[in-house]
């Protein structure tokens, strides 16, 4: 058996997860979408002009989240709007919010009881039962009371999955398949058995990453893989799996140069180029997050439509910057965004009173009183504009 590190990267780009929709209501929003399933390369530069974030939005509905005893959310991942509530991860459990922003419920099942989940890889909904992923191979179903329902055991670990066809399709990461197959990405029954394989690679590198960010999920009627490490994003259709994005930085991509191995973390640390690539995909629009070296995090507002892109300016002052992280796109040009609630107050000072609102009658004191990130809802302007 293969055995390998690990390495968790905890950096603001890839702390909120996009999710997969599953309830009916968000999967017409989804096929509202143009289906694009055109191969595009998408020309990148690190030294591309930047773009201020307020600059690209046409406008935004904020939601405060209530902060109560019960409530205090250390982050936001995986939102899902379940009929007029919005449903998601944080650290200790899966929380229901009203769309107004007030406190609904929650419920924390961690442990390693027959009913208990280990740590959230992914989760998803069933109508009102709320799917976890787990570290330990685990699908646990529960209502959203924390009623527990079901568990099944996979054969096989991933580092994420998204269910398909009455089975699963699962990123391996550079996991061994059944202890030895090499596969980046499996098609598996139900019980996690291996059915047929994607994306081979020749040898172990003897680590492997994982990101928050999933990297197998439905994206406007399409399934998309992507991959850590790789610049291209991936379009699984009939049985078979090729490539739709590749993200082109030319000589700034690192692994044009170097091999996957032991001492690709050594060659990251002396390196300014990049060598990760995630996006939070949404059906026309992605927000790109690169990861240069061991430093800096440029991000990227991208229209897979036309491969227009602009570099996004996420600063505040020299010393701060917009952490915000799309939970969720609602549309071709629409996300809920998660954003520090002290953040609020310099992103709407950037807008005009028309281009933003606040929803539920809260307002920008109480949300700048609360610990809890806001959600904005946010349209984007259209790329002609930027």
């Amino acid at each position: 058996m293969n055995s390998h590190n690990t390495f968790y990267l905890f950096t603001a780009m890839f702390f909120c997860l996009l999710m997969a929709c599953s309830s009916a209501q968000e999967e017409a929003t989804e096929q509202a979408a143009v289906v694009n399933t055109e191969f595009r390369s998408i020309p990148l530069s690190l030294n591309a002009p930047d773009t201020k974030l307020a600059d690209l939005i046409e406008s935004v509905e904020i939601v405060k989240l209530e902060e109560t005893s019960e409530s205090l959310l250390s982050f936001i991942n995986a939102v899902h709007e379940v009929g007029d509530s919005y449903v998601f991860s944080s650290e200790d459990g899966i929380y229901t919010f009203s769309n107004e922003g007030e406190y609904i419920q929650k419920f924390s099942r961690f442990g390693e009881g027959p009913e208990e989940h280990d740590n959230i890889e992914d989760l998803w909904m069933e109508g009102d039962t709320a799917v976890i992923h787990d570290t330990k191979r685990y699908i646990k179903r529960y209502l959203l009371d924390g009623t527990f329902i079901s568990a099944e055991k996979l054969e096989n670990n991933a580092d994420h999955i998204m269910p398909f066809e009455g089975g699963y399709l699962m990123d391996m990461g550079f996991r061994p398949v059944n202890d030895t197959l090499k596969f980046g990405l499996v098609k598996a029954d139900k019980n996690g058995v291996f059915e047929q394989g994607y994306l081979p690679f020749d040898k172990f590198p003897g680590f492997s990453i994982k990101t928050s960010t999933p990297t197998v999920q439905t994206v406007g009627g399409m399934v998309l893989i992507q991959k850590t490490l790789s610049d291209s994003v991936y379009l699984y259709a009939d049985g078979q799996v090729k490539p739709l994005i590749h993200y082109d930085f030319g000589d700034d991509w690192l692994l044009n140069d170097i091999e996957l191995s032991g001492n690709f973390f050594t060659e990251v640390q002396q390196s300014e180029k990049t060598w990760m690539i995630m996006g939070e995909l949404g059906p026309q629009l992605t927000v790109l997050n690169a990861q240069v070296g061991m430093g800096s995090s440029p991000r990227f507002l991208m229209d897979r439509s036309n491969g227009k892109t602009v570099k996004i300016d996420v600063q505040i002052d020299p010393e701060e910057k917009f952490s915000f992280a799309i939970c969720k796109w609602r549309g071709p040009k629409e996300a809920i965004l998660s954003l520090e609630s002290l953040q609020v107050a310099p992103l709407i000072d950037q807008l005009d009173e028309s281009q933003y609102n606040f929803r539920g009658g809260t307002t920008l004191e109480e949300i700048e009183s609360s610990e809890n990130r806001a959600l904005l809802v946010v349209k984007w302007k259209d790329s002609v504009e930027w």
